[in-house]
């Protein structure tokens, strides 16, 4: 796999490019990932159908009154993530050092866009369209790969009711979402389980805590992010003034308001 020779990111000049064409075929975009649908689906096959713009293009054709845009940068905690994922994997094997130094490599990753995400309804179908980095297609299999590997060198079975007890509590506290790396977050839970923690598969935790967060508390977060926004918006506040209250990059806050 290549390194990157700069901080060059294509994944984010190509969501420029995908506002620039929405915004000149006069179609509204919300700067959200579109969550909750619960009626039918169906996603876009790139290699038959084409690029992104023939994704639009249909979603124009099809009368589709505006189009759900999301982009996620590589984290630095989902990189440390990996490490401890590979340390809990390979902690006994001589293949460690090689696995740790497999997933060092995607340090230079840190901050490039992933994963980008567009979507549409109509008639009650939601339709998708999502473009992830090659980089991050790797680092994701190299992760799913260490993870395997720990369920498999598991001496003990994990009783799955306690791990889905402590990770809800970890992924509603309201100190999850600004925790930055893997010992942020367990330093958390440290505190959330006091004694409890001895007993706990603290790993298994973590990590679906993770998944519960993204899924079912972020979307909610952001919504009310968004609603605080457009009323701070209406009293007055500047765009640097709302994003710094709110503690969000000024692009997002941007996001919010034109929805």
């Amino acid at each position: 796999m290549a390194q990157p020779a700069s901080k060059l990111d294509p994944l984010l000049k190509q969501v420029d490019d995908i506002r620039l064409f929405l915004e000149t075929e006069k179609i509204p975009i919300f700067f959200a990932p579109l969550s909750g649908h619960e009626g039918a689906s169906a996603s876009w096959d790139e290699a038959t159908g084409g690029e992104w713009k023939k994704f639009l293009g249909a979603a124009k054709s099809m009368g589709a009154k505006s189009v759900y845009l999301n982009w996620q940068p590589f984290q630095e905690e989902e990189f440390l993530n990996a490490l401890a994922t590979i340390e809990a994997g390979f902690v006994n094997s001589s293949g460690m050092d090689v696995k740790v130094k497999d997933v060092e490599k995607f340090r230079a990753y840190i901050g490039l866009t992933a994963i980008v995400e567009i979507a549409f309804i109509v008639d009650g179908v939601a339709h998708w369209y999502e473009q992830v980095a090659d980089w991050f297609k790797e680092f994701e299999e190299l992760t799913e790969e260490a993870e395997r590997s720990s369920e498999d060198d598991s001496d003990e079975p994990v009783d799955k009711a306690v791990v889905q007890k402590w990770a809800s509590e970890l992924a509603n506290d309201p100190r999850f979402r600004t925790c930055k790396n893997y010992d942020q977050r367990e330093y958390l839970l440290e505190q959330i389980a006091g004694d409890n923690l001895a007993g706990l598969p603290v790993y298994d935790v973590l990590g679906r805590a993770e998944s519960i967060f993204q899924l079912e508390v972020k979307p909610g977060l952001d919504e009310r992010l968004s609603e605080e926004a457009r009323a701070l918006r209406k009293k007055g506040m500047t765009l640097t003034g709302i994003a710094q209250k709110l503690g969000l990059p000024k692009d997002k806050v941007s996001g919010m308001l034109s929805e």
